[in-house]
């Protein structure tokens, strides 16, 4: 991003020249509609009437100047808030998949605990199913050995 320019300066001298200028130009206008025939009056008040328009054109320039700053400011800053605006839709999704995801897997302590009772229990039935099996071989073992 480019820096903000500051105009109050050239704000400033424009104002200075204009009203210079204007001062200027009032007296040129008095003097000569007070002596038309006088060359030197109508060169003078020519002279201030031409410098009065060119502050003229200098204020429309320094607001043209002024106007598309703020112009490119306002694309700038349009542009920003739809970055912000992608930025919170993105934010919401993920949220929803984090949510979505918890839901589906739980806590993981609770997990945990699950898998570790799960275990449990089929080690204590394998264990069982182990003893009733040893218990019949044993069985198997003293009835083909009384015999």
């Amino acid at each position: 991003m480019s820096g903000i320019t500051d105009y109050s300066t050239d704000i400033k001298n424009a104002n200075t020249k204009f009203t210079t200028n204007l001062a200027d130009f009032k007296e040129a206008y008095v003097e000569y509609y007070k002596n038309t025939e006088s060359t030197t009056e109508e060169s003078e008040y020519n002279t201030a009437k031409s410098n009065l328009i060119d502050s003229i054109k200098d204020i429309f320039s320094l607001k043209e100047k002024i106007m598309s700053g703020t112009d490119s400011l306002n694309a700038k800053i349009e542009k920003l808030e739809k970055l912000e605006d992608q930025i919170k839709e993105e934010e919401k999704k993920i949220n929803g998949l984090t949510d979505k995801y918890n839901s589906v897997r739980g806590d993981t302590s609770t997990l945990m605990f699950g898998d570790s009772k799960n275990t449990y229990n089929l080690q204590y039935t394998s264990n069982i199913i182990l003893f009733i099996g040893i218990l019949i071989l044993m069985r198997t073992f003293y009835t083909s050995m009384k015999k």
